[in-house]
């Protein structure tokens, strides 16, 4: 029985072959091929949307490459970019599109307003195809009688609130874990200014049974920051922070940071999307009134400490890299310091094989906050309590290869 099973799964699933075979070549041999590398896009809603293109999986097969990105805009929403590289017969053809999507914006309203700016970056393409006669415009010249075209006032003036809380719960027999969590948030942003005021709440509950051994860890923090940025142009920005709150994690009752900063970027600014070289400095004191008397026998102190952060971002055909280095220093003893980077590097090497890698690294001379007491077993296993360390790191790393057609025109989500 078993075996007449198979055999007839076997003669479906080879009579299936055939009809695929023997269905029509849906490529077009005169369309353009486009190779896309955007993490937002929703790729089987524009295979269906725009089928006047052959889709390819390796950049280097590509009439045209589209790359994507994305930043937050002022008013917590998105504001989607599309670069559009020529190559091949459209080598040095290029082009960049963007739109902004409201935050209130459905996940639809998002995939429709990225389909328009994709259609519209590849009609000077297609104007080179056979395609070209069926492009057709309807561009709207004049507003309907009795309509006016006027300004938008904004009521809030540009200002976004947000109000949040969260919380979650799970346990078993001998241990319980709870954490909720809270925030309320102000921004402004503009090209001139920009204006962020945040405050935070978090507490988290863990409780042991096992025997006769019952522990009760409980974790808080409290927090409240502002900044304030001025534009000083397409490469310079100055602002002022200030933060402040109370960590149980690391000995802090209460601790209060604030100082001026100043930043260059070696790019224009207006370029963030593509590119990024940016070195940011700031200097501040440093208030700290602890929860027990640190391994230095304070129980309160104001130091000051300045800090460097270099961050480096671009995104090409290739791939892309994104990497930051900081160092942070109080300046009464240089010893006191911390100092790490991190990077991600995504690269496509050769022909459908890509390597990627997400790596941390910090070496800490700077936990002035560690309490005096020696840390105890159950306070390492629950993580209760900052650990004194003078070194922390992650990393990861994959390759893939991909071989087989080039082609991926047709959408198909049956059984996924």
């Amino acid at each position: 029985m078993i075996k007449k099973v198979i055999l007839s799964i076997a003669i479906l699933m080879l009579f299936i072959s055939n009809q695929t075979f023997a269905q029509k070549d849906t490529l077009r041999t005169k369309a353009i091929n486009v190779f896309m590398d955007c993490y937002f896009c929703d790729i089987d809603f524009i295979r269906e949307e725009v089928t006047f293109i052959n889709y390819v999986r390796d950049r280097k097969e590509a009439d045209v490459i589209v790359i994507g990105s994305e930043m937050e805009t002022g008013s917590g929403g998105s504001e989607y970019t599309l670069t559009f590289i020529g190559n091949k017969k459209f080598a040095g053809i290029n082009d960049t599109l963007k739109v902004a999507v409201r935050p209130d914006a459905t996940e639809d309203d998002e995939r429709n307003e990225i389909l328009k700016i994709f259609k519209l970056g590849l009609i000077r393409y297609i104007a080179h195809t056979p395609y070209a006669d069926k492009i057709d415009f309807n561009l709207k010249e004049k507003e309907k009688d009795g309509e006016e075209q006027k300004e938008v006032v904004d009521p809030w003036n540009y200002w976004v609130f947000r109000i949040g809380s969260y919380a979650w719960m799970n346990g078993q027999e001998t241990s319980k874990n709870t954490n909720i969590s809270g925030y309320i948030t102000a921004d402004r942003v503009t090209e001139k200014m920009k204006y962020n005021f945040a405050i935070r709440n978090n507490y988290n509950e863990n409780k042991y049974n096992y025997n006769s051994f019952n522990y009760l860890n409980i974790k808080r923090n409290y927090s409240a920051s502002a900044l304030v940025v001025k534009s000083l142009g397409e490469h310079w920005s100055v602002g002022g922070f200030a933060d402040g709150g109370t960590d149980t994690y690391t000995n802090r009752n209460l601790y209060i940071n604030a100082g001026p900063g100043i930043e260059y970027d070696l790019f224009k600014y207006s370029e963030a999307t593509h590119r990024q070289l940016r070195f940011l400095y700031k200097i501040g004191t440093n208030y700290n009134k602890y929860i027990d008397t640190t391994i230095y026998l304070k129980t309160e102190e104001t130091l000051f400490q300045h800090s460097l952060n270099i961050s480096y971002e671009i995104k090409k055909p290739w791939g892309s890299i994104s990497t930051s280095f900081w160092v942070n220093d109080f300046l009464h003893d240089p010893k006191l310091y911390s100092t790490g980077i991190w990077a991600y590097i995504q690269w496509r090497i050769i022909k459908g094989l890509s390597f990627h890698t997400n790596f941390s690294s910090s070496i800490i001379h700077n936990q002035i906050y560690l309490p005096k007491e020696e840390a105890s077993i159950e306070d390492l296993l629950t993580g209760k309590r900052s650990m004194p360390t003078t070194y922390s790191y992650y990393v990861s790393f994959g390759i893939s290869y991909t071989f087989g057609s080039i082609y991926n025109n047709v959408v198909n989500p049956r059984f996924d």
